[in-house]
């Protein structure tokens, strides 16, 4: 069983968290380690069986993807616990406990924050589109009037469009800015389980100053609140305490909290009084400043039609872009192949076609139903009345963008429609989300639901 370096990890992980996100590697799997790589299956430990069970349950998928794009072939990932790393989890958890992590700025201010920030997160990467603008101009209103226009922003879009950019973007901007304030950055998954963390050990005392204190709190993912009542009570507390002082709040989620299942009526009128701007996907030209951006970044530059591609066939999520610039750009390095359109589309077509097969019909199905409160039967029955026909339209359209099928499978799955119907939804529908405003939001919100459970 052969044991492979640690440089050969510290790769895989790197793509892993392009994948997932820095919050979520941070927290899940910062702490693994690969051990060995037998008969194309990966060993790798973790550091007790409750992280085990969760990278299984909601992470293995990214974590095989980014093995099978190292190593060029299908690898099967194993887990397994490894006791040498319990004492690692061990100190992470206490570090999680303490009051803060203080950095001394050169000028002496202090900066604390509860997760590390990425070095590329900033203002000065943030590519700026149509449908990022109104939350980038409101961001840096708010820091350059220090709050005092309005102090609470909440940003809110769909996974990967690059809330966690603007959010850490903000943190370190207030810190240059006003070096005298201590700045707060957190996700909310954090701020849940160290609230948990310090009801169990009697420190909910130090939690609140912790937290109630900042000049400025920064949180992330605050979507995670749902359905948790005693977190989203301790979040209105600190919320209003901070509120009180005229403190800074900015705020990430992927739907507009009134969107949000499970959200106590007290929070939620709390952030419809806040300032709130919505994160689109990237349009085209703005996914070729981000294409080109990043390959900048690796000092490389990539030909117009290959940047063109990369735009068109990736529908948006930064996090994608920017992979299939690295996977693109990494198989260029190792096999010396001459940047092409025809090499873009061997190395990337794999991976588009596997990304679709994580959603499948019946996700779809599920979805649009429990989003406009029909059933299965009388979306695939053969009633047109508008509270059915509208939601199967929206079924079909989904489905064509995320799933491999065919227009005739998709007619066929949805009430044995015929292959016209489902053309005419799929274009019906895209029209609609480009300028029916208010319906795009309950289709995008539709969308963000079947994509988070296709990662599940």
């Amino acid at each position: 069983m052969p044991i492979l370096g640690a440089e050969v990890w510290k790769e895989i992980q790197n793509n892993i968290v392009n994948k997932i996100g820095a919050q979520r590697f941070n927290l899940w799997l910062k702490n693994s380690t690969l051990k060995s790589l037998e008969a194309d299956t990966a060993v790798i430990g973790v550091p007790n069986p409750f992280i085990l069970t969760w990278i299984e349950d909601k992470l293995a998928a990214d974590v095989e993807e980014a093995l099978c794009e190292h190593f060029q072939k299908k690898i099967t990932a194993r887990f397994t616990v490894d006791g040498t790393l319990f004492r690692q989890m061990r100190k992470l958890q206490q570090e999680q406990q303490d009051e803060a992590i203080t950095f001394k700025s050169p000028s002496g201010a202090t900066y604390a924050e509860n997760e590390p920030l990425n070095q590329r997160y900033n203002f000065e990467r943030y590519a700026v589109g149509e449908g990022n603008r109104f939350a980038y101009e409101m961001s840096r209103r708010i820091i350059e009037t220090r709050g005092e226009q309005f102090s609470t922003l909440l940003v809110y879009g769909g996974s990967g469009l690059g809330k966690t950019h603007l959010l850490q973007a903000c943190a370190k901007e207030l810190k240059r800015r006003y070096p005298e304030i201590t700045v707060r950055y957190v996700s909310c998954e954090q701020f849940v389980n160290q609230f948990v963390t310090a009801i169990k050990s009697g420190k909910v005392d130090s939690f609140r100053r912790r937290h109630r204190n900042a000049d400025a709190l920064i949180i992330d993912d605050i979507h995670w609140l749902a359905g948790k009542k005693a977190s989203q009570e301790e979040f209105l507390h600190t919320f209003n305490a901070l509120s009180d002082k005229n403190r800074i709040i900015i705020a990430a989620s992927d739907e507009h909290p009134s969107q949000t299942e499970k959200i106590s009526r007290a929070l939620l009128d709390r952030f419809s009084a806040a300032m709130t701007a919505r994160i689109d996907p990237p349009d085209r030209d703005t996914k070729i400043a981000i294409i080109n951006q990043r390959a900048a970044e690796m000092k490389r530059s990539l030909p117009r039609p290959v940047v063109e591609y990369i735009a068109d066939v990736c529908e948006g999520n930064i996090r994608e872009l920017e992979g299939a610039v690295m996977k693109l750009l990494a198989f260029n390095a190792l096999h010396k192949s001459a940047l092409t359109l025809a090499l873009a589309r061997t190395v990337l077509q794999e991976d588009l076609r596997r990304r679709r097969e994580r959603v499948s019909l019946e996700k779809v199905l599920e979805a649009v139903c429990e989003v406009f409160g029909i059933s299965a039967a009388d979306l695939k029955s053969s009633r047109r009345t508008r509270s059915i026909a509208f939601p199967r339209q929206v079924a079909m359209y989904l489905a064509r963008k995320l799933t491999t099928a065919s227009l005739k499978e998709v007619g066929q799955y949805f009430g044995n429609k015929s292959h016209a119907t489902a053309l005419h939804s799929e274009t019906k529908i895209r029209a609609i989300v480009e300028n029916d405003q208010p319906t795009a939001d309950i289709i995008l919100r539709t969308e963000a639901r079947i994509l988070r459970r296709g990662r599940a």
